[in-house]
């Protein structure tokens, strides 16, 4: 079977949707202004209807404060795979 490049371009994964080509064109350029910063600001200073690419916001979760629980010591051997059980008993089920 032949591989062409249109497989390869609608493969999944390959397939961006409109987000993705946000951040993408955000990285790009990023770096371009990192590079080259008095060619890009003059770009998009000099034709108003181009506006800076942002990243997007997405998803974005509210603050909220997380509990902490310190772990005592756990005197048991990793070497044993009975050991590793007693240390993943003692974490997660304790």
């Amino acid at each position: 079977m032949q591989l062409w490049i249109k497989d390869i371009a609608k493969a999944p994964g390959n397939i961006y949707n409109s987000i993705q080509n946000q951040i993408f064109i955000f990285i790009i350029i990023d770096a371009l202004q990192s590079a080259y910063p008095a060619t890009i600001n003059g770009i998009f200073k000099s034709n108003t209807k181009l506006k800076y690419p942002h990243m997007p916001e997405i998803n974005i979760l509210p603050s909220i404060k997380t509990m902490h629980v310190n772990l005592g010591p756990i005197i048991e051997s990793k070497a044993s795979i009975s050991g590793n059980y007693y240390i993943l008993k003692t974490i997660f089920l304790e």
